[in-house]
């Protein structure tokens, strides 16, 4: 039986985390090869290469996206159509330094 990964996208204009969650109360676990961090990239950098591969391999069934607000327009622009239409929640946060043991009680307590 096949259960619903879904990806959670922690990024702002300089890192970028992917989580993943399988079913509706997994846990959240690093996806090691999709965590990003360099001096000043532009958003586009985070879908290119292997990231951006691996948004087209269809690894994941939903996507959320947690950035600041003009990350999170950025990230808009340039995701690809396929992971855009994968979108089931946006989270206008910065949490992109919060401890990996604290991101799930962050994203159930979003304003």
């Amino acid at each position: 039986m096949h259960s619903d990964r879904t990806w959670v996208l922690v990024a702002d204009g300089g890192h970028a985390r992917v989580f993943e969650t399988q079913g509706s109360h997994g846990d959240l676990v690093a996806v090691e090869e999709m965590t990003f961090s360099a001096d000043l990239p532009a958003n586009r950098d985070i879908l290119t290469d292997r990231p951006g591969r691996a948004f087209a391999e269809k690894r994941f069934d939903h996507l959320v996206i947690v950035a600041p607000p003009a990350t999170l327009g950025d990230l808009r622009k340039t995701l690809p159509k396929s992971a855009l239409s994968k979108v089931t929640a946006e989270f206008a946060q910065d949490l992109v330094k919060t401890p990996h043991s604290e991101l799930p009680q962050r994203l159930r307590s979003r304003p």
